[in-house]
């Protein structure tokens, strides 16, 4: 198994990462891969210093210079050894049993993708980002996935369909255009038929320090279901989707600046796909 952290400018909240996947602890076989984003700071130093701690487990460490999470994502994968991978972010911390949890997610043979929860490891933090669904119900094939149920901080797939299906589209996500890599991908994977599962772990943001990130959220939906509208089996739904969020933001919430950027979003993609 390979677990997959990628990082940009970020080498204090790496560091912390970092000694929380040191201390996983599981008998099965597994890498860890480490992609610098770029950054200018001292992530490289992070990275020299724990490869140096941690003789006993494989570790790679790359350097993509094409900015935006998702090509840093895409190379990852292009690398990793295993037939199954599970993406952390640089600001999380993995439970020691991760590797056992997610080996056992894949262990039904037709479980292709999994998301997790994502809970707060200082409650004080915003709950923006977190999921503390327990409930452990698949994703049927074919349906659409809801934004914030699969979550690049808790990701997981088999390498075999994420290659066939391009893995993450570089206009989406962290350094890209539109947020939403991983909900963009997570229905891709539904759409091709394949089915998902569930797993957790920790994660925060302080209170008041959101707003802009919300935005960057609000936007990527309106993208992400803009690309899903030529989808058979998930067209319809997402044009309904669109009018619904717009409608309830404006006349439920009273929040004209989502309404304006999920529009802004949907135009956005709309005109990217035109060209």
């Amino acid at each position: 198994m390979s677990l997959i952290v990628s990082t940009r400018n970020r080498a204090e909240q790496l560091k912390a990462c970092l000694t929380y996947v040191a201390a996983i602890q599981t008998s099965l076989s597994w890498e860890v891969i480490l992609v610098d984003n770029n950054s200018n700071d001292n992530t490289q130093d992070i990275i020299a210093d724990f490869i140096q701690a941690q003789p006993a487990l494989t570790i790679r460490s790359l350097v993509c210079t094409q900015v935006g999470g998702a090509n840093g994502h895409n190379m990852a994968v292009r690398e990793a050894q295993s037939d199954i991978f599970s993406f952390v972010d640089d600001d999380c911390y993995v439970s020691p049993s991760h590797i056992d949890d997610v080996a056992a997610i894949f262990s039904d043979p037709e479980i292709q993708f999994a998301g997790g929860g994502i809970i707060l490891h200082d409650e004080t933090d915003d709950r923006l980002t977190t999921n503390y669904e327990t409930n452990a119900v698949p994703f049927a094939p074919r349906k659409f996935i809801e934004a914030g149920y699969v979550q690049g901080a808790n990701l997981m797939f088999r390498k075999k369909p994420f290659m066939e299906l391009g893995g993450f589209d570089p206009l989406f996500g962290a350094g890209g255009t539109f947020s939403g890599a991983d909900s963009e991908l997570a229905n891709r994977f539904s759409k091709g038929g394949f089915k998902g599962g569930f797993i957790r772990h920790p994660h925060g943001r302080k209170p008041g320090t959101t707003q802009k990130l919300v935005n960057f959220y609000d936007y990527g939906m309106g993208a992400i279901l803009m690309k899903n509208i030529d989808m058979t089996t998930h067209g319809l739904h997402c044009a309904i989707r669109i009018v619904r969020e717009i409608a309830f933001s404006i006349l439920k919430k009273r929040d004209i600046t989502r309404a304006r950027q999920i529009i802004r979003g949907a135009r956005h993609y709309h005109s990217r796909r035109a060209k």
